[in-house]
């Protein structure tokens, strides 16, 4: 059994941070969910920064494993928890790979995962940033577009209900990533991505630009895009377009 630690906070600069800053007083057979209602140096991918007002989730899960070969896939598999949160809640998510929450083709979530090693351990930091009841006039800021379950619904969610509910499907999920590997995840993740095959997409990928058609997802969870060269080239990391 994987216990659950869970840590509250009013205001942080990030939970990421914290867990990074406090990783060697986390038990190392449990999993720790560190919470903020508010963030004040929120984090996303590369260099972005995540702006975090109140009536979000904002959570990081941090874990240890004696398995390092499953950190690669964690956050598709926080992915396929948060869609199935939402499921749960009647909503219609999809995925942009690799691991970010689409409703009505918007950006709603976005996962960032940092791992590390800590007395022969492997650890993972999963931070995840939700929109839950984020205004029409708070999303109009932002240059990129977002949405939230406000916006989805026209109602306020209680965010402490989507957290637990998100740790049960986390925590499951977590246990057959370490059991079982990517593999048992492989279908349904295909399945809520947004993607099909032959999609022209432009891909991101180490300072370098991509044009093609999505190809495939392998059985690791990696991208095949199928340049107009017509060579077939895999990306494990990247952005999309």
């Amino acid at each position: 059994m994987l216990e659950i630690d869970a840590l509250h906070f009013e205001t942080i600069d990030s939970t990421n941070n914290w867990a990074k800053a406090h990783i060697q007083n986390l038990h190392k057979n449990k999993l720790t969910v560190i919470v903020a209602d508010e963030q004040t140096a929120g984090r996303g991918r590369r260099t972005n920064r995540w702006t975090s007002p109140e009536g979000n989730l904002y959570a990081s899960f941090c874990f240890f494993t004696n398995q390092a070969n499953c950190i690669s896939n964690v956050t598709q598999v926080m992915a396929i928890s948060l869609a199935e949160t939402l499921t749960e809640m009647g909503f219609t998510p999809m995925l942009k790979w690799p691991n970010d929450i689409l409703l009505s083709g918007k950006k709603c979530a976005g996962i960032l995962c940092e791992a590390g090693t800590l007395d022969d351990l492997t650890y993972a930091i999963v931070g995840i940033g939700l929109n839950i009841n984020m205004s029409k006039q708070q999303i109009a800021q932002y240059s990129f577009t977002l949405t939230s379950l406000l916006e989805e619904a026209g109602r306020n969610f209680k965010i402490e209900n989507i957290r637990i509910s998100l740790q049960k499907y986390f925590r499951a999920n977590l246990i057959t990533l370490m059991q079982k590997g990517f593999e048992p995840f492989l279908e349904s993740y295909k399945t809520l991505l947004r993607l099909r095959p032959g999609d022209r997409i432009k891909f991101h990928h180490d300072q370098l630009q991509y044009q093609g058609a999505f190809h495939s997802i392998q059985n690791n969870g990696s991208l095949n895009l199928l340049l107009d060269t017509g060579e077939v080239k895999n990306f494990i990391s990247g952005e999309i377009y």
